[in-house]
């Protein structure tokens, strides 16, 4: 049976709404199945991320503690990454002091936004103080507070993060 001009085209239309219907389909159905989590084109998260490790992180490495500034929470942003896994988050701007058991500040140091801060001291317990420059709580940089024990022949990894709304 041959078709008229108008027949083809209602056939035409049809065909498209089912391959339409099709790709819905597997779209609302994909993004239950984790294994189309890959292709999964919009996610949904926090604006602001971590660095996503646990802390403090002890490594073999110069006797030293590292320390980034990051702000986590915020509204939810829509992105599209493979798997819904974001790149790991650049640090901010934040300065650093170590002090000692006898309550004097031992270094200092002040990074930039993208950079970490990265302090040789001898083995032992110290407090870190990190103050956030790249935020303000009512009208002053906010300041994070955290014991550290660093081993000889080791790196420690300790950041400051804080929580937005």
């Amino acid at each position: 049976m041959a078709l008229s001009g108008s027949g083809r085209w209602l056939v035409g239309v049809v065909g498209v709404l089912l391959v339409v219907a099709a790709l819905y389909t597997a779209s609302a159905v994909g993004a239950a199945h984790p294994a189309s989590r890959a292709s999964n084109a919009f996610c949904h998260r926090s604006a602001a991320v971590g660095p996503g490790i646990h802390e403090p992180r002890v490594t073999p490495g110069p006797t030293e503690v590292v320390s980034g500034f990051y702000l986590t929470g915020g509204p939810l942003a829509r992105f599209s990454a493979p798997n819904c896994k974001r790149p790991h988050p650049r640090p901010g701007a934040g300065t650093v002091e170590v002090v000692d058991m006898a309550g004097l500040v031992v270094a200092r140091q002040t990074s930039a936004p993208g950079h970490f801060v990265k302090i040789p001291l001898p083995a032992g317990a110290y407090t870190v103080r990190g103050t956030f420059l790249n935020a303000t709580v009512n009208e002053a940089h906010p300041t994070e507070t955290e014991p550290v024990v660093i081993p000889a022949g080791d790196t420690v990894r300790r950041d400051f993060i804080l929580s937005i709304p």
